[in-house]
């Protein structure tokens, strides 16, 4: 991932990146609270204080895909089972399940230079499990 800042080059560049004030360090999953005894708001992925704004008429001193995300483990199973009636026609039985170890894959943390820089907050791919029974003639 890459950490962006607002550009303050004065060139309206898009991609303005951050000053890297130190060596990135990843946390993982270490929660996040809203203040010393707040609410739960995600995981505190990787160590804001590392990453500043662009000073004025610069760039930004940090890399491109300086800091890696929390990756992706998923796996999906299919079972299929056919009954056949006669020699023309057959009964098949399939169930499918995606995420079958209903691992959370995580989103990218935000990479945007502010309050919420390096927090995961959202997540996707719960399991899901489909059946289908279909009839061949």
């Amino acid at each position: 991932m890459t950490i962006f800042a607002d550009d303050a080059s004065g060139t309206n560049s898009r991609g303005s990146r951050a000053n890297c004030l130190a060596p990135p360090h990843v946390f993982g999953k270490k929660p996040a609270f809203d203040g010393p005894s707040g609410p739960f708001i995600g995981f505190q992925w990787f160590d804001p204080t590392s990453y500043g704004p662009a000073d004025p008429g610069t760039f930004g001193t940090c890399g491109i895909g300086t800091v890696r995300g929390p990756g992706l483990r998923s796996a999906d199973l299919s079972l299929q089972k056919q009954f056949p009636f006669g020699e023309s026609k057959k009964l098949e039985f399939r169930a499918e399940f995606f995420n079958v170890t209903n691992s959370p894959m995580l989103n990218i943390p935000y990479t945007g230079v502010n309050f919420k820089l390096g927090i995961i907050d959202r997540s996707q791919g719960e399991r899901n499990i489909q059946f289908a029974l279909k009839f061949y003639f």
